[in-house]
């Protein structure tokens, strides 16, 4: 199951990529999920649900592949180079109208005998903020749940079943007032605050070697 190279990553990604968009579609129709309309402009985002056909999911914007670029910065500035710990190579969206029905949908995929729950990352409580990302937080509230999809057949057909997906659950009201200003303001962001936890990181590391600089 480990995972040793950004190659091995990205073609397990590359593989399973169309099987976990079905099958985040047609847990989009049982849970009462929605995807994101491609055709509506980026101010006034649409979402709808998907009506079952194949055809019709080209007219949804799907997360699909996280790009090389931004899997070589993760690797290098918050996971020393580990791949194994990459778990949204391939990452897909749900949108919901209510907490009661992202919360249900959650409860169906956990109870779900072809997906292996790997982690479930939640923003969704106000007073617990999280920390697990090393402060890279920045206030969106999601659930994030990484799934590998041991029960599929085409899954293990192309021996990907193992590989992790991630699957972010988000309020409408919520993705209604994000602006591409407001995401490329967050790239950048945390590109910037990686960069200086890699610093910190070092300097944390050198501080032994060099007491009369860091004593």
């Amino acid at each position: 199951w480990l995972v040793r190279s950004l190659d091995q990553l990205y073609a397990q990604a590359f593989l399973v990529r169309d099987t976990f968009i079905r099958l985040v579609a047609t847990i989009s129709r049982i849970h009462k999920g929605m995807l994101r309309v491609r055709t509506a402009p980026p101010e006034a985002p649409r979402f709808a649900s998907w009506d079952g056909r194949d055809e019709s999911l080209a007219g949804f914007e799907l997360g699909g592949l996280k790009s090389i670029a931004s899997l070589k910065v993760k690797l290098d500035c918050c996971y020393n180079g580990e791949v194994w710990r990459v778990l949204d190579a391939c990452r897909e969206t749900l949108y919901f109208e209510t907490v009661r029905d992202m919360t249900e949908c959650l409860e169906g995929i956990t109870q779900d005998p072809g997906l292996e729950i790997v982690r479930v990352k939640s923003t969704m409580d106000p007073d617990h903020p999280p920390d697990a990302d090393g402060g890279l937080w920045a206030g969106m509230r999601f659930v994030s749940v990484s799934v590998r999809m041991v029960g599929s057949e085409e899954a293990i057909r192309l021996c990907a079943e193992t590989h992790v997906c991630e699957l972010m659950l988000v309020l409408t009201d919520i993705a209604k007032v994000q602006t591409q200003a407001m995401k490329d303001a967050y790239k950048d962001w945390r590109r910037c605050k990686r960069l200086l936890l890699s610093c910190t990181s070092a300097l944390k590391w050198a501080a032994p070697f060099a007491p009369s600089l860091f004593g």
